[in-house]
C-alpha cells in the first residue's frame, strides 16, 4: 500500500480541516449566506462545503440560479486560487465543492472546483 500513503495524509488533512470548521459552524458568511457544515470525502478526496442563502426562496430565485451559479464559481474559483490560506488545497490539486440550498433547505445548485497551482511568476 505505499502508493496509498499520500493520499492518506492529504485526506488526514482535510478531514482535521473539515472538523474545525464545523466546529464553528453554523457560521454567518454575509448578509445573504450561512456556512451549515463541511465534509471530508476521502475517495477521492474532496472537500464539501453546505450553504444556505438565507434570504433567498427557490421558486424566487429559480429563474436566476444559472447566471448566479457561473459567477459565484467564476469568484470562488479566483478566490481559491489567490489566497494563500488556500496553498495546501492548491499544490494538492483537491476539488472543493460548494453546495447551496434556500432558506426552506430546498436544494438550489453546487459546483466543484480545482484549485489551480500558483504560477511561477518570472521576474520583470
Amino acid at each position: 500500500m505505499v502508493g496509498c500513503t499520500n493520499n492518506d495524509a492529504v485526506f488526514k488533512v482535510v478531514k482535521k480541516a473539515s472538523e474545525e470548521m464545523n466546529k464553528r459552524c453554523p457560521m454567518v458568511i454575509d448578509a445573504d449566506t450561512r456556512l451549515d457544515n463541511t465534509l471530508a470525502t476521502e475517495n477521492p478526496v474532496k472537500l464539501v462545503y453546505y450553504y444556505t442563502v438565507i434570504t433567498a426562496e427557490k421558486k424566487t430565485v429559480e429563474a436566476q440560479l444559472g447566471p448566479v451559479k457561473e459567477a459565484m464559481k467564476a469568484n470562488v474559483q479566483n478566490m481559491v486560487n489567490t489566497n494563500p490560506e488556500m496553498k495546501f488545497y492548491q499544490d494538492n490539486q483537491i476539488p472543493l465543492t460548494y453546495s447551496y440550498k434556500d432558506k426552506n433547505g430546498a436544494f438550489l445548485f453546487d459546483f466543484t472546483i480545482t484549485p489551480k497551482k500558483p504560477s511561477k511568476q518570472a521576474g520583470k
